[in-house]
């Protein structure tokens, strides 16, 4: 099956995402914008998908600098 881009809905803007993990949204645009909103979704929900970013060094400085993971 190919996967092709395709219309949902008139003025909005729409995302799948593999994984919790690929993405890091600011405080601004989950607390400030009220556009975001954050699912309860536990934690532990996203321990059977595989992590492949856990060992990327690149990901790993990136998340470092920011302050999301400690060395």
């Amino acid at each position: 099956m190919e996967l092709n881009p395709m219309k949902i809905s008139l003025g909005s803007l729409t995302i799948m995402l593999e994984r919790c993990r690929s993405l890091l949204f600011t405080d601004w645009a989950m607390k400030e914008t009220g556009v975001l909103v954050a699912e309860d979704i536990p934690e532990s929900a996203w321990e059977i998908v595989p992590d492949k970013f856990g060992q990327n060094e690149e990901a790993l400085k990136y998340l470092r600098a920011i302050g999301k993971i400690h060395a």
